[in-house]
């Protein structure tokens, strides 16, 4: 039987056509624009 914490800490295995460096870029821009909002929002 698997645990929740071994569900929380298992990787998403979600199907996607995007290379590994591409989802980085992605993850790159999006933490960008995240820190950008917050700096507006203070």
């Amino acid at each position: 039987m698997v645990t929740a914490r071994e569900k929380r800490l298992a990787p998403l295995r979600t199907p996607t056509s995007l290379s590994e460096e591409a989802t980085r870029d992605i993850s790159a821009a999006l933490t960008t624009l995240l820190a950008d909002t917050f700096a507006l929002y203070i």
